[in-house]
């Protein structure tokens, strides 16, 4: 018997639908190609788009299953934080603005019927501030990555309303775990801008304004990553160590540098994994930079509060993969650990998750608007 199996009934799946448990974004590459490893299959491809085939046509064994699973549900239970902004026009606060009568289970995008609200939202003031808005949410959804008998999984999200004294422009913050709950608030956003824009609290000519990868040109765009991931300023974070970076050649410049000439004759798409990356030569050396394409960055951190210290690993991403670019926009995930207090007081990963992710927002659009391009 395979010791790797753990004391569970695992239902394995197979064909067509084992070919979309792999192709989700909760499972990397890498992944999949430790598995083929394991099997002595070798590739120089690191895509799995070129290695899962051989998975899929032979299945995969219980372990291997339990692999993919784990990596699936450690993905998508992280917390994942977008801010966009767009200008306000009123003097009306954000609570009355916002409309009561809500129809949130018509930003459910589920046409299967897998999904439902766990309860109805409401809208809360944030530390009793009347341009400090969240709507919290939960989803249950059916989930036949899961073993049969416990295929209900219930997926958190929030969307956030904030606009700070004197300021024009109003934060919408969105944090969000599974695709469902990140449709969801993407959903109540548009709509709620939309209500915005009828009230006349935001003029009808403002567009939300996000974070994207064309946003900068590539030298900035390494330039935004390294300080905004590296510096972590005006927060309780020290940076440790960069630990993952996501890069390609850009195939359309010409004459690289001798030094990247490897890369753009052999990798399509490279994911560094190790220490000190942020060392790397081609990431150190600005003269690269031209010629490179960097899809994301991930950090490890110590955290120090007077409520709480911890350990946590950020990723800043605008994607896996050249074709998700154009509508992409500047993510991070996080991951807690090691979390202590010092009273008696607990404070959960989630918790200790928002306050982190929430402290960089205001150094990530001091930084966003010192490398963005310039419109003129």
């Amino acid at each position: 018997m395979d010791k790797n199996i753990v004391d569970e009934t695992v239902v394995v799946p197979t064909g067509d639908f084992l070919r979309q448990v792999i192709g989700s974004s909760n499972v990397s590459s890498p992944t999949v190609k430790k598995i083929a490893r394991r099997r002595g299959i070798f590739t120089t491809n690191n895509s799995k788009i070129k290695t899962s085939p051989s998975l899929i046509k032979t299945g995969v064994s219980p372990s291997e299953y339990l692999i993919i699973k784990d990596e699936y549900k450690s993905k998508e239970d992280q917390l994942k934080s977008k801010v966009r902004s767009i200008n306000w026009s009123s003097n009306r606060d954000i609570r009355d603005a916002l409309p009561d009568d809500i129809n949130y289970n018509e930003f459910l995008a589920d046409k299967l019927g897998s999904c439902r609200l766990v309860s109805q939202p409401q809208q809360t003031l944030v530390n009793n501030n009347p341009n400090h808005i969240a709507i919290d949410f939960e989803i249950e959804r059916t989930d036949n990555i899961q073993n049969l008998g416990k295929n209900k999984t219930i997926h958190k999200g929030r969307v956030e309303f904030k606009k700070e004294d004197g300021e024009v422009r109003t934060n919408l913050i969105m944090n969000h775990t599974s695709k469902e709950t990140l449709d969801f608030g993407n959903a109540l956003i548009s709509s709620s801008v939309k209500e915005f824009k009828k009230s006349g609290d935001i003029a009808k000519k403002e567009e939300i304004i996000k974070i994207g990868f064309y946003d900068f040109d590539n030298k900035n765009r390494i330039h935004f990553l390294s300080d905004l991931s590296q510096k972590v300023l005006y927060t309780k974070l020290t940076f440790i160590d960069t630990k993952d970076i996501q890069i390609s050649p850009d195939e359309d410049k010409s004459n690289p540098p001798a030094d990247l000439k490897w890369m753009r004759d052999k990798v399509d798409e490279l994911q560094l994994s190790g220490k000190s990356l942020h060392q790397v030569f081609f990431i150190k050396e600005d003269k690269y930079y031209d010629f490179l394409l960097i899809y994301g960055v991930t950090c490890s951190y110590a955290f120090e509060s007077d409520n709480f210290n911890a350990n946590c690993i950020i990723e800043y991403s605008f994607g896996t993969n050249k074709k998700v670019l154009d509508d992409s926009e500047i993510t991070l995930k996080i991951n807690v650990s090691d979390i202590k207090t010092s009273n008696d007081k607990k404070v959960s990963k989630d918790e200790a998750s928002k306050v982190i992710v929430d402290s960089l927002e205001k150094y990530k659009l001091e930084v966003y608007e010192k490398y963005k391009k310039q419109v003129s």
